[in-house]
């Protein structure tokens, strides 16, 4: 088949014997799929969004530019009237965070470079700096070798790590200080004190790599996000412990020079006698010393709380998702009248203009499924025709915290029995509840009053918002039973039950026809309301061997409460 018109000239044969066209028994027309595809919409108009993502191992900032210059060349070509609007770019987030944690990186390793001068003395501490970016590349080395990539977690763990990389060389620079300071030469001092520190310094590594091993072995989305945290301390460890005995050496044998000190080689300094001093008095008040501790142990446990807690912290992209989701029994037309509503709310009230200079800069939704994802996180609300899913940018990122709750506060208004959840972006996994309660019972209606009680007690609780399980609200379903001696008295089996089922509530695919190059489903549907009507559905005709029967003959339909 073609064309409708081929289906409607299609001869049927009759039971008498003669052949008649199909369409005069049934009517043949070209019309929308039913249920509707999900829609999408920018800013209240209809349109179509696209998700792109990127293969494996791809460079995000070239892959970016490459991706903006191909949506100028699409948008060169179309028409007038057609518009590209840009909802998410990672590619800029990637960025801006390679950038701040590139501008972290040089300031601690400008950082630890100072301390290293300060108190090792201008020789050593330049000698044990310089082991860093050495250090550095040897870990992008590794990582190259293992397959893990420069991104914001593994960059993360470099930082966690750079204070420790200093670690083996001081111990080593101290060690040939200390020797050369006691007579020998600096080559056989630096041969001794790597051949007797090698195996300690080692074992101290490790010791700190297996401290961050749970990151490896914990289960989940967080700890598959954290991974490569572990690989780069693990790699930046062993690296900085083979520098540490490897070049450092080297480079104590070209610059340590007998009768080096910082203050110059001896504890003799102004530093180290004032530190002496301390150390005497906290030795003759142990108890004050051991309450001052305590003290300062609390003290910190105290001002922890007061320290904002979240294991990934919000995106610094300015955008944030909306969900609404409307009851399961919502039609395909109330789902389109509550995105009318939303879409007239955020005209009204949330995007820049006149007046407006801080709020929605642009938006994009789609009912009837989540949005395309643009976001390896993302999860929308689940496919129905009452499910409106929307990513709104912003002008700035602190903007969010207030628009957020207003939308929801306002869409609750709007759509009663709404689900109404504004949330921002975040770096890793964070699209879930905060706290999630497990309840069981020995039966369903213990389980549904314990469950009640339980969401009743947290709703009224100060600071909790968004409470809900997730088997969802009862609604009303269709049982059909089938009787099976009654079944097969009447010659009727349960495909002819599930045929005539399927023909009167959502329709037979029978076949296809083609529209050009694009496959266009041909579907065998009842038109009456009665799959709208109970008692109509009861005498709905079944075919079988014996003729035709109704339904009622051999199942019995009732409502029942289901999820």
């Amino acid at each position: 088949f073609t064309q409708a018109e081929h289906v409607r000239e299609l001869p049927v044969g009759l039971p008498t014997g003669s052949v008649v066209r199909m369409g005069d028994l049934v009517d043949v027309q070209a019309t929308l799929v039913d249920p509707a595809q999900p829609e999408a919409f920018v800013e209240g108009r209809p349109a179509v969004l696209v998700g792109i993502s990127q293969q494996e191992g791809g460079d995000a900032r070239a892959w970016g530019r490459a991706v903006r210059q191909a949506v100028v060349d699409f948008e060169r070509t179309q028409p007038i009237g057609i518009e590209v609007h840009e909802l998410a770019f990672l590619p800029d987030d990637v960025q801006t965070r390679i950038r701040g944690f590139t501008s972290s990186l040089l300031q601690a390793v400008v950082i630890v470079f100072v301390v290293m001068l300060v108190f090792l003395g201008l020789r050593i501490g330049t000698v044990v700096a310089a082991t860093i970016p050495l250090v550095v590349l040897a870990t992008f080395l590794l990582m190259q070798l293992f397959g893990v990539g420069i991104d914001q977690m593994s960059l993360a763990g470099l930082l966690i790590t750079l204070g420790m990389l200093v670690d083996n060389a001081i111990v080593v620079a101290e060690a040939t200080q200390v020797r050369v300071a006691e007579g020998q030469s600096p080559r056989d001092a630096v041969i001794d004190a790597a051949a007797e520190l090698r195996i300690p310094l080692l074992v101290s590594s490790l010791t700190t790599i297996v401290a961050f091993l749970p990151i490896a072995l914990a289960e989940g989305a967080a700890s598959e996000f954290v991974a490569p945290i572990f690989a780069v301390v693990t790699m930046a460890l062993l690296a900085s412990w083979a520098v540490a005995l490897t070049l450092l050496p080297v480079l104590l044998v070209a610059f340590v020079r007998p009768g080096d000190t910082h203050d110059e080689g001896t504890h003799d300094g102004r530093f180290f006698r004032v530190y002496r001093g301390v150390l005497r008095r906290a030795m003759r008040h142990p108890w004050v010393t051991t309450g001052a501790a305590l003290l300062g142990l609390v003290s910190a446990g105290l001002l922890f709380r007061s320290v904002p807690v979240d294991f990934f912290p919000p995106s610094e992209m300015p955008a944030f998702t909306l969900d609404v989701e409307l009851p399961t029994s919502t039609s395909e037309a109330a789902g389109r009248e509550a995105m009318a509503r939303v879409a007239a709310l955020l005209e009204a009230e949330v995007m820049v203009g006149p007046g407006r200079p801080r709020g929605v800069v642009t938006w994009g939704g789609v009912r009837g499924d989540a949005l395309p994802r643009f976001k390896l996180t993302y999860k929308g609300p689940p496919r129905a025709p009452g499910s409106l899913a929307f990513l709104l940018r912003t002008t700035d990122r602190d903007v969010i915290e207030s628009l957020g709750p207003t939308l929801e506060r306002r869409l609750g208004a709007v759509l009663p029995g709404a689900r109404v959840r504004a949330r921002p972006l975040v770096v890793g996994p964070g699209e879930g509840a905060d706290v999630g309660v497990r309840i069981a019972a020995a039966s369903e209606e213990a389980l549904f009053e314990a469950v009640e009680g339980a969401t009743a007690h947290l709703r009224s609780m100060d600071g909790v918002q968004d409470v809900t399980d997730d088997w969802g609200p009862r609604e009303q379903k269709l049982a059909v039973a089938i009787d099976p001696v009654r079944l097969r008295l009447a010659g009727v089996t349960h495909q002819d039950v599930g045929t005539a089922l399927r023909s009167a509530l959502a329709g037979i695919d029978a076949t296809e026809l083609y529209d050009g190059d694009e496959a266009v489903t041909v579907r065998v549907a009842n038109r009456t309301s009665i799959a709208r009507d109970v008692e109509a559905l009861r005498a709905l005709t079944v075919a079988g061997a014996r003729g035709p029967i109704p339904l009622d003959q051999v199942a019995t339909l009732k409502r029942v409460g289901d999820f």
